[in-house]
């Protein structure tokens, strides 16, 4: 427990945790950051950086304020520390009070102290600058955790707030596959679809799951992307995407897509996280490593979605005999 003799300060812990900084950290990993965040001891902020870019940056968790924020707005709500009581600091990150708090205990008036407070965004932002990607994908993991728990398979999609915004995310990438959403998983079974030229075989690196070796998995093909789409080509959107949304129902959309939950105010968020796509492919990781060498530098052709015309015209047939029985029926 760390006394807090600055009252700019004191007063600040009524209102906002603190910022920490890499420096604050024994270690720096994926599991590392999920652990505390579910252990209570972190939660994280949404900063814009002087790139104009929105960077996600760890703090001290705030009383009544648990939830992650998806808005700017929202990481900046007021909430008293966790870490404050009775005017001391119980925090123990690396066996001391945050580095930031340390610098701000040097304010000797309000104005001092607010300038202190924009020094230290500027310097969590260049300082967790090298692990933008990892801390993105934790906090992207732990928000598709919360969202997993309301979605359903069965559920109904809501499609009209994608209409409004016209698919901005398939327009950027295609969805991943779990495994639950093939019959079979078999090389033969797996050739097949392959060759139809719209799924994609991809890599998820350790920087994006945090697990100790890159997974492969199965995704909706990206436009201009190989089958075994190694990401050395410049690619486009997914590449069944139309000008009038996905060509598949919903039910035949893979997991990735069916668990996406749409928000238009706050931004939508991933409901199958890389780690979980990750975990889910470990298995089958012969499997997919023996067609990633088969497909390598082949160039399929994806040609549309194909439809099964003779089964179409068998039940285009069944029809017309039933029409013509119907018609018949209400002549006697």
């Amino acid at each position: 427990m760390v006394q807090i003799e600055n009252r700019y300060l004191k007063e600040d812990c009524m209102f906002s945790g603190a910022v920490l900084l890499p420096e604050d950290f024994a270690e720096i990993s994926f599991d590392c950051f999920v652990n505390l965040y579910h252990e209570g001891q972190l939660s994280f902020c949404r900063v814009m950086s002087d790139e104009e870019c929105v960077v996600i940056i760890p703090k001290t968790p705030r009383r009544d304020c648990t939830e992650l924020p998806r808005s700017n707005e929202e990481s900046f709500k007021n909430g008293e520390c966790v870490y404050r009581h009775n005017g001391s600091c119980l925090l123990t990150y690396n066996k001391t009070m945050p580095r930031a708090c340390e610098d701000l205990l040097f304010a000797t008036n309000p104005l001092d102290y607010e300038k202190i407070k924009i020094l230290i965004g500027v310097k969590a932002c260049l300082d967790w600058s090298p692990y933008m990607n990892l801390l993105n994908e934790v906090f992207w993991y732990l928000l598709s955790e919360k969202e997993s728990k309301k979605f359903t398979p069965n559920g109904e999609f809501d499609h009209s707030q994608c209409e409004m915004c016209g698919g901005r995310c398939c327009q950027k990438c295609g969805c991943y596959f779990a495994p639950t959403d093939f019959k079979v998983l078999s090389l033969d079974k797996l050739r097949k679809i392959l060759n139809k030229g719209f799924v994609a075989i991809v890599s998820l690196t350790t920087e994006l799951t945090g697990i100790s070796e890159d997974v492969l998995v199965l995704k909706m093909r990206d436009k201009g992307a190989e089958v075994f789409d190694k990401g050395d080509r410049k690619t486009g959107g997914c590449i069944v995407h139309e000008d009038t949304g996905c060509p598949f129902e919903d039910d035949d959309r893979p997991f990735g897509g069916r668990a996406l939950v749409p928000d238009l105010q706050r931004g939508c968020c991933i409901g199958y996280s890389f780690r979980k796509c990750a975990d889910d492919w470990k298995p089958y990781q012969n499997l997919l490593r023996q067609l990633a060498e088969e497909y390598s530098g082949k160039d399929i052709q994806y040609k549309g979605i194909c439809w099964n015309w003779a089964v179409l015209t068998v039940d285009f047939c069944l029809l017309s005999v039933f029409y013509i029985i119907r018609k018949f029926s209400e002549l006697l």
